[in-house]
């Protein structure tokens, strides 16, 4: 290959890695970003974010307005939707077992930048089911799904993470990352997360982490806290069984 060859395939892949870079920072700011936000946060110069932004936005990778800013766009938002319609397709079959089961919803979610997004949910017969919206989002480190996820992230990664960004609830039980990454170093442990009414009175939560070769997810289960204790060891039981069977499936990271 010639200096002239590979200075284009250099230049290639740099314009691919920053593209990838900025299109992560607009999913982790899903209400928008300004240029000179996005500029700082990459450490671009201001120049070669409006380049690129400009690129993807005849892809419809993206999309600007006078109030919101730069924000992922229709061609992105399809490519997502079409993912997670593959995803739910080879997942639902196991998460409605397992609601079926248990006599419990089974919510299944991904970690979107910082946020924890709710992608399904296979709802049990029966009074009293907690749902969760689809799209719910929450910071991870709140709930029970979110942390198990976490958990697969080693503590300097989840520091870094939320270096500028860590704001719980004065009356959340984890105020501090340090407070948070003792908490997940029992999940690791124990290979389970919990939430004892802490997201939602009066309810409690189980959820457990997958680390599979088509990303990372959390199955939770959430349940109205007079059922808990009667149902916790049937839960636990399934869901560990639910887990080694969709590793089988989908094959380890």
């Amino acid at each position: 290959m010639n200096t002239v060859d590979e200075q284009e395939k250099t230049g290639g892949v740099q314009v691919i890695s920053r593209a990838a870079s900025i299109l992560n920072l607009l999913g982790e700011h899903p209400a928008g970003m300004s240029l000179g936000k996005i500029a700082k946060e990459s450490g671009l110069p201001r120049s070669t974010v409006q380049r690129i932004v400009g690129a993807l936005a005849e892809a419809e990778l993206t999309r600007t307005s006078a109030k919101a800013g730069v924000a992922l766009g229709p061609a992105f938002l399809r490519l997502v939707s079409n993912t997670h319609t593959d995803l739910i397709n080879t997942f639902r079959p196991r998460l409605e077992a397992l609601s079926e089961m248990t006599g419990e919803t089974v919510v299944l979610s991904r970690p979107t930048g910082k946020h924890l997004t709710v992608i399904h949910c296979a709802v049990a017969d029966g009074e009293l089911q907690v749902v969760p919206r689809l799209g719910f989002a929450r910071p991870l480190y709140s709930t029970a799904a979110g942390r198990v996820l976490l958990s697969l992230k080693t503590n300097a990664e989840v520091m870094a993470l939320f270096k500028d960004d860590f704001s719980p609830a004065p009356d959340f039980s984890i105020q501090t990352t340090r407070d948070l990454t003792a908490v997940l170093d029992d999940i690791r442990r124990a290979g389970i997360s919990y939430d004892f009414g802490e997201m939602i009175e009066g309810v409690n939560t189980l959820a457990i982490g997958l680390e599979t070769g088509i990303g990372q997810f959390s199955v939770s289960m959430p349940m109205p806290q007079g059922r808990y204790e009667k149902k916790h060891d049937l839960c636990l039981e399934k869901l560990a069984e639910f887990r080694k069977k969709l590793l089988k499936e989908t094959g380890p990271a």
